[in-house]
This record gives structure tokens, C-alpha cells and sequence, in this order.
């Protein structure tokens, strides 16, 4: 167990654990367990930390340079149309985890935490006879809040970062680090061991890890991607000599901002090449006014700014757009050397022959706005750069290879998913969805829509979203305004059809539908106006609260 008090687990009695939701479904995958673990697959997830889908090859062809993930790609299939479902790292992170969405597992924004006695799709496979890795940033838990696990000073404690290897959240063996590039704190945790190892000195912290952006003077041989593929290779090299099949999260921190990497990779692209929107003339005239006072004010404009600051998108003005497109191709560059990281995990695969029977699945938490639409960062606004992510898929055996598809997809499936290929029941608990027969190309689609939740701070805003194959419609708790757009015709959301009066019946119709997958009670669906639809979906948010409290921004 964790040598720490304040991460102790909140143990049930047997009769009570038995009876909880977790406790079934982990009695559930126990007794489903194959005779013969060998032929259950293993799985490697893969995900990069505010990745822009366009920095990778299969979606910008000609321009982003990246052919580990490529591979992959002409191994499986790529997903045009994956989304997150949060816009912000802890709960698109704990519903990979759990199959739920926030307003279920509760940790709804930064600054929260993820119940360490959730349903977690690791001890399900755990209690199959998995053996479970986690390597690098899982952003469960508060970053910036003392005494918490993931927190100073507890990311500090040399000696106790050598002797930990887990168990976390459900993971038998992790080696785990904390923040992003030369961000202050990101030498921490295992990291900081990592680097000790091989040289680096504590006089030399504050040259590597001060906020820089741009060119980083930090040895590529230090860079975390080198840190989380060095240790993901030793989880697959172990496993030779185990039985056992593995899942392993090597979850990288690129390209989250700082904007910055060390030669070449930071002049890697010409920024006058990279895709730059910036804002249309009058493109908030249309959107909910949150829109303008955001990138006229920046978060202390809006009236729901916190204690801690609001989680969103920050304004990206157009006389910035030198800068803007600097930082994107630097995003770029910083994105090619995790690519060259993942190219040795597949190697490491393919030499200990387990490349074959391995389900990968790459994806991002969400995506980055880099300065499109006039923002930059990620949250609200509603924009597809942030919410539409990368997703790439080899199945078992190849299958399906090749492919790419346009069936919608949730990253909240993923636990689902894995669990199917797996050979064990999915938990009713869980909302996300098996999307195995899309994986291997024997269904079209699993599913036509899915929700995107975004409670950015404990009080004062909520957003839903429901995507479908064609549509996206946003709704404000409590508000009258909202955002309809027409994808199909226009993917960079100009034109908000919220108002107009030929989509009314498109608009009842999603907003119906909304409603139903938040759980609102469907008789009371069927002929109701928008108006009322409006009232039932505010009553179904309200329903929600209250949430745990936020402890600081990140």
C-alpha cells in the first residue's frame, strides 16, 4: 500500500464492499477470468496531454511528421470523429479510467480529486489476471493542493519516490511523474530519481525547469518522453518472463504548454506553414456572450471566475499571431520527439513478439485552440480543437488494418472497450460503450451520439454538450442562450444555428436527446418544447450538485 495517511484507502467492510457497485463488478471480472490468461491480449494505451489533432501525420498529411503513430495507423484504424468528454485533464483522465463521466466518478474539473473508491477499470482487469502499469502523468488527483498525493511536498520526498511502485488507483506498478516540460515542479516524483540517476544535480533545477518556452536547453536523453518510454519498454520486457497479460497506460505530458523543446525539434517546422484561424471579423457577434467577455476580459471578465481561476481558454489576440504560430509549431516539434519515444515502445513490442496479440490505443485527453478562433489552451469555449482529439487503433492480430473510420467515438468508451476485448462483463455502472465491433470493422458505428460535460468550477457554469455524426449542440445551466452548429457544413463553427428558425425541430430533437443520456426521465420528453426541454436539463444539472469542493487550480 501507499506509505501515506492521507491516500489511505477508506476500506468498506466485506459485506459492504460485496455490496457496493465496485465491489460486484470487481466479483464479476474475478469469476469471468479465462482459464488461459495467455490468450487474453494485452493493451497498451498511449496518451499525449493537450495534443492538437492536426500535429499528426494521418490528419495533416504533407506537413506533421509522425511515423511511429502513423504505424499504427496503417496497422489499424485512425477515428475522425473521437471526442473527449471534459475539455480539462483530471476528469477526461478518470473517465478513461472508470467509463463514467464526471457527473458520475465526481472529480469535474482541475483542482479536484478522483474517489480513490471509484469503479476503476484497472482493478477490474487486476482481479481477471492482468498485470497493471502505469507509467508517466495520471493527473487523478489535485497537482497544486498541499498534502495531497500528486501535491508538494509529498512530490519532493526523494526517499520515498524510490521505494514506491504503487499500488494506485487500481495500478500493481507505476512510475509516475508530475506537470509538463520545464514547468517548475515537473522534475518531481520519479521522475527527479530518473534524472538524479543519470547525472543531472539539484544546482541544476532551476536552470531546466523555469517556465521556458521556445528552444529548452535540457538534454533530449532528460526529456520526460525518454523517461516514460524507458519505463513503459521495462514493463514489456518483464512481461517475457510473465504469463500474465499487461495493461499499461504510458501516458506522455507532451505537448501540454510550455511550448517549448530542446534542438531540433523546436525549429522543426516553419510557422508560417502551421494552420493559424486567429478570430473572424465579428465571429462572437452570434455566440453566447461568455464568448466576447472571455477574449475581450480573459477569465477575470467572467463572472464566475473563482478563487483559483477559471479552467478555460485564454485570449489569443490577432496581433499575436506571430507568437501563435511559433508556439504551434513548436507544439509540433515537441509532438515529433514523443513520436520517436512511442516508435521505441512498438519496437520493444515487436521484439518480444507481443506486438500481435497487443490491443494500442493512442489518444490525447483533449486538444489545445493554439490561437484558433482567438484563444489558446483548452475548456471552454466549445471549439472542435479541443474536443475533437487524435484516436488511433490496432486491434489483436491486425484486424481491420488500414482502415479509417467516421463513427463517433468517446475516449469515456475506452474502459469498455478494453474490458470487451478482454473477455469480461462491463459493469451497468459504467456509461461509456463497447466499441470493440467498430475497432475490427463489423459495425458501422456503436453508437450516434455521446455527451461532453464541462463543469469548469464548483459554482456558476456548467456546459453540456451532445455531438452526433453531424451536429453539435451546446446548453448553459441556467442560461437561455446556447450553440447549435451544422458540422458537416461547418467544422470550424462560425454559423450558430441556435436561434434559427428552420433547426428548431433539430434543436428539440438533440436537446431531447441531451436530456435522456443526462438521465432525465424520457416520459417527459416526447413533447416538450425546446423551452421546457431547457427547464427539464437545468432541473437534471441541478440534480447533480452538490460536487466536491475545488482546492486549487490544478
Amino acid at each position: 500500500m501507499i506509505k501515506d495517511e492521507r491516500f489511505t484507502m477508506q476500506y468498506q467492510t466485506r459485506r459492504g464492499f460485496l455490496a457496493s457497485a465496485a465491489g460486484l463488478a470487481l466479483a464479476a471480472a474475478a469469476q469471468a477470468r479465462p482459464a488461459d490468461a495467455r490468450r487474453m491480449p494485452n493493451v497498451l494505451l498511449i496518451t499525449s496531454d493537450e495534443q492538437r489533432k492536426d500535429s499528426m501525420g494521418v490528419y495533416n498529411p504533407g506537413f506533421a511528421h509522425t511515423p511511429n503513430l502513423n504505424r499504427i495507423a496503417a496497422d489499424g484504424v485512425v477515428f475522425n470523429r473521437a471526442y473527449t468528454p471534459h475539455p480539462t485533464c483530471t476528469p477526461a483522465r478518470a473517465s478513461m479510467l472508470t467509463g463514467q463521466y464526471a457527473s458520475r466518478h465526481g472529480a469535474y474539473t482541475i483542482g479536484t480529486t478522483t474517489p480513490e473508491d471509484c469503479l476503476k477499470l484497472t482493478s477490474l482487469l487486476s482481479a481477471a489476471g492482468y498485470r497493471t502499469c502505469a507509467v508517466g502523468k495520471m493527473h487523478f488527483q489535485q497537482v497544486s493542493t498541499a498534502g495531497r498525493f500528486e501535491s508538494p511536498p509529498r512530490i519532493y520526498d526523494e526517499r520515498f519516490w524510490r521505494e514506491f511502485d504503487g499500488p494506485y488507483y487500481g495500478f500493481e506498478w507505476t512510475r509516475l511523474l508530475n506537470s509538463h516540460t520545464s514547468e517548475e515542479q515537473a522534475w518531481a516524483m520519479r521522475y527527479w530519481i530518473w534524472l538524479k540517476d543519470r547525472g543531472l544535480r539539484e544546482s541544476e533545477i532551476n536552470k531546466y525547469f523555469r517556465e521556458q518556452t521556445g528552444t529548452w536547453s535540457l538534454p533530449r536523453q532528460l526529456h520526460q518522453s525518454v523517461f516514460i518510454a524507458d519505463h513503459a519498454i521495462e514493463v514489456i520486457e518483464r512481461h517475457r518472463r510473465d504469463d500474465r497479460p499487461f495493461f499499461l497506460w504510458a501516458s506522455f505530458t507532451d505537448p501540454h504548454p510550455p511550448y517549448v523543446a530542446p534542438p531540433p525539434y523546436d525549429d522543426m517546422y516553419d510557422p508560417s506553414k502551421v494552420q493559424y484561424l486567429g478570430v473572424r471579423k465579428g465571429e462572437f457577434d452570434n455566440k453566447p456572450p461568455i464568448y466576447r467577455q472571455l477574449y475581450e476580459d480573459g477569465v477575470q471578465g467572467l463572472s464566475f471566475n473563482d478563487d483559483f481561476g477559471v479552467p478555460c481558454a485564454e485570449p489569443a489576440h490577432p496581433e499575436q499571431e506571430k507568437k501563435w504560430r511559433k508556439f504551434t509549431a513548436t507544439h509540433h516539434g515537441m509532438v515529433n520527439l514523443m513520436d520517436e519515444e512511442i516508435g521505441r515502445i512498438l519496437a520493444a513490442l515487436r521484439d518480444s513478439g507481443l506486438y500481435e496479440n497487443t490491443l494500442i490505443i493512442f489518444t490525447a485527453d483533449h486538444g489545445d485552440y493554439l490561437g484558433n478562433h482567438g484563444f489558446y489552451e483548452k475548456g471552454f469555449p466549445a471549439f472542435e480543437e479541443v474536443y475533437n482529439l487524435p484516436f488511433v487503433v490496432k486491434n489483436p492480430g491486425q484486424a481491420n488494418a488500414g482502415k479509417t473510420s467516421q463513427a463517433v467515438v468517446s475516449s469515456l468508451d475506452i474502459a469498455a472497450t478494453v474490458l470487451d476485448f478482454a473477455g469480461l462483463p462491463i459493469p451497468t455502472e459504467m456509461q461509456g460503450i463497447s466499441q470493440r465491433a467498430v475497432f475490427e470493422g463489423r459495425a458501422r458505428q456503436a453508437r450516434e451520439s455521446f455527451l461532453i460535460e464541462n463543469r469548469a468550477v464548483q459554482k456558476g457554469f456548467y456546459q453540456k454538450m451532445l455531438v452526433t455524426d453531424t451536429h453539435k449542440l451546446v446548453a448553459y445551466m441556467d442560461e437561455s442562450y446556447g450553440e447549435l452548429y451544422d458540422l458537416a457544413h461547418d467544422p470550424h463553427q462560425y454559423s450558430n444555428l441556435w436561434d434559427s428558425p428552420r433547426q428548431q425541430p433539430l434543436k428539440r430533437q438533440l436537446l431531447a436527446e441531451l436530456c435522456g443520456q443526462s438521465g432525465a426521465d424520457t416520459r417527459k420528453l416526447a413533447n416538450a418544447s425546446p423551452q421546457e426541454l431547457l427547464s427539464i436539463m437545468n432541473e437534471q444539472m441541478r440534480s447533480e450538485e452538490p460536487v466536491q469542493e475545488r482546492t486549487s487550480f490544478s
